[in-house]
């Protein structure tokens, strides 16, 4: 996951050094370079961790308690 991140990063940079490069100006009200979150294999990235994608483990967190042994 962190590599895809870095590549991502600096892939970025270099789009980023050659808009520089050309002089170009961007606006940054109509930009938009990154995602605040991604989700991979029920798991939600953002800048603050790593968290279970609740849609995709929702049965399991929310599962009922056992009533009795016969039902287990």
């Amino acid at each position: 996951m962190r590599r895809y991140i870095l590549k991502y990063i600096v892939w970025l940079d270099k789009v980023l050094a050659d808009l520089e490069q050309a002089k170009c100006t961007i606006l940054s009200a109509k930009s938009y370079f990154y995602k605040d979150k991604i989700i991979v294999v029920s798991y939600r990235y953002n800048g603050k961790g790593q968290y279970l994608e609740e849609l995709k483990v929702a049965k399991i967190i929310y599962w009922r308690d056992c009533e009795d042994a016969t039902s287990a």
